[in-house]
């Protein structure tokens, strides 16, 4: 489960997203260009049930514009818009 408290807070270069969820499972998060080309993984692994887990992301290096945050585990897939401007 991603809520829309969870992504967008955002630190000079700098955004954090917080992943819960219900059941243990492998998680991945992805983020993806108004395009729908992935340009980067941010995290792939096991997440611990009802323990939030912190995925950093960084914005150098990427263009100005808005990008889709995809968070898929085995029990579902959530998705969130992130923008970034400077």
């Amino acid at each position: 489960r991603v809520t829309e408290q969870d992504v967008g807070v955002w630190t000079l270069d700098r955004a954090t997203a917080t992943v819960r969820v219900e059941a243990p499972q492998t998680v991945a998060v992805a983020l993806y260009d108004a395009v729908g080309r992935r340009v980067a993984v941010l995290f792939e692994g096991p997440v611990a049930a009802g323990a939030p887990r912190a995925v950093g992301l960084e914005a150098r290096g990427l263009a100005d514009g808005v990008y889709v945050l995809v968070v898929t585990g085995e029990t579902g897939r959530a998705s969130r818009l992130v923008t970034v401007a400077r």
